[in-house]
């Protein structure tokens, strides 16, 4: 408000806003506790299995996520977690955890985990609380008793909502409509945040490290300090965290141990496994993976590395194994042309997502070099139909997982060897590491690339090492 003579004047002036600016309209009222408590239940129940999901893939969903860290290991994350926001109360600061982890070790349904546990401890004081007498301390109620666990997809900030969007839509997505509570509002949002004590689960940081995202990483730290009393549990790859959210707790996630695997699979499939796929399937996705082509009665005698078990996977995604059809056979080929092709293209680019216009461009161009007589969208459509792709509601395309994309992007330069040498060219970058490794499992005779990996970077060709899937000299 500026200089102003009689009258009344309400308002305000903004300069410069990094981040997010939420305002509470003084008309709204926080979410009601009936509210809470139903979006709690619904947590509690935990996240199931796929449907008509296999014995084996059951007991792999309940088998619970552990930490680890210097001095410890297979200590329950949940558990380990709580240890550290209670340390970071004690010197009064921000209750933050960065939990790191490599590729498929589960980083998305471990923050899964994290907000059924806590819902379940949530519901559990709440009901306690509802026995005793003391029945007007609102403030007790709504700091110790109830944590409000909320999930967050640090991609979706590409979408351009409020993050005060973003948490109505999460708490909105798990609210029932056949309860008997209102969904909450955005204006509902900053009453929420400054009379309860929310939990955030922000998953994939990484995501944010792009171009495309250059100011995410500052959005989220200042979204934290803005909010000192809330919780917050990030995840991230464990190459692509350098310190960028600064001085925070660091946590590690544990693989699967030998005696988990045992139960999962029963001691019948796990005497058939040899011990280099033993020893890989530790990896929660991987050993996923596993289940699937053993489900389909397809046999993983043979495989021996992590790029040799995608092979295989992809492949049988793909109906490669069950497609006799000359005609089917080559529309197959033709797809898995395609998909090498925008892979590799989106590597090369550091990118996870694709434009429209991008992806109609890549696979445009595929389509005309190889006379294929087929639509850019027709192809894309199909890929997303088999799972390989997927779009969101801004028409952004990606892979199904990173995972994938490593593989096809991969599996690009073993069809054609010159386009490894841009690759080999930035080997130190960890943009890099996960195609690598998938890389030197699908090479015949990988002494080759591991002496050129070596040349250029010694930490990356031992990291490669461990991916080989078999004894190096």
């Amino acid at each position: 408000i500026g200089t102003m003579y009689g009258g009344e004047a309400t308002g305000w002036k903004v300069g410069i806003v990094h981040g997010d600016l939420m305002v509470a309209s003084p008309h709204a009222e926080p979410p009601s506790v009936d509210c809470l408590v139903h979006y709690l239940e619904q947590l509690a129940a935990g996240t199931p299995p796929p449907d008509r999901a296999s014995a084996e893939l059951q007991r792999l969903w309940a088998k619970p996520f552990c930490a680890k860290g210097a001095d410890f290991a297979g200590i329950d994350l949940w558990k380990t977690v709580r240890d550290h926001f209670a340390q970071d109360r004690k010197v009064d600061r921000i209750q933050r955890v960065v939990i790191l982890a490599d590729a498929g070790m589960g980083k998305t349904p471990a923050l899964f985990y994290l907000r059924t546990c806590t819902a379940k401890n949530s519901l559990n004081n709440y009901r306690r609380y509802l026995t005793r007498e003391e029945k007007s301390e609102t403030a007790r109620l709504n700091r110790e008793v109830f944590v409000i666990p909320i999930f967050l997809h640090l991609a979706d900030m590409r979408t351009g909502l409020h993050t005060a969007e973003l948490i109505r839509d999460a708490i909105n997505a798990n609210i029932s409509p056949e309860a008997n509570v209102d969904e909450i509002t955005v204006d509902q949002v900053p009453h929420l945040l400054k009379d309860f004590r929310c939990l955030f689960l922000l998953d994939d940081l990484d995501e944010l490290f792009s171009a495309h995202h250059r100011g995410g990483i500052q959005a989220i730290s200042q979204f934290m300090e803005a909010h000192p009393r809330q919780q917050f549990v990030v995840s991230c790859r464990k190459p692509s965290y350098r310190g960028q959210l600064g001085a925070v707790d660091l946590l590690y996630l544990d693989d699967l141990t030998s005696v988990q695997v045992h139960d999962v699979l029963t001691e019948e499939r796990y005497g058939t496994l040899n011990p280099f796929l033993r020893q890989l399937v530790q990896n929660r996705a991987m050993l996923n993976d596993l289940l699937e082509l053993l489900e389909e009665g397809s046999s993983a005698e043979m495989v021996v590395s992590r790029g040799q078990l995608l092979q295989r996977r992809i492949c049988y995604r793909l109906g490669r194994d069950r497609t006799q059809e000359p005609r089917d056979r080559a529309y197959v080929d033709m797809v898995e042309g395609v998909l090498e092709c925008l892979a590799y293209s989106m590597q090369r680019d550091h990118t996870y997502t694709y434009g429209e216009r991008q992806i109609m461009e890549v696979i445009q161009q595929y389509l005309q070099d190889w006379h294929e007589p087929h639509t850019w969208r027709e192809v894309a459509s199909y890929a997303c139909h088999i799972g390989m792709l997927q779009q969101d509601e801004m028409r952004r395309w990606r892979f199904c997982d990173r995972s994938t994309q490593a593989y096809f992007a991969a599996a690009a330069i073993l069809r054609e060897p010159t386009a490894l040498q841009p690759v080999l060219d930035e080997a130190s970058d960890y943009w890099w590491r996960e195609l690598l490794q998938v890389l030197i499992g699908l090479v015949s005779e990988p002494e080759d690339l591991l002496f050129e990996l070596i040349d250029r970077d010694a930490l990356v060709a031992a990291n490669c090492i461990q991916s080989v899937g078999k004894a190096i000299d």
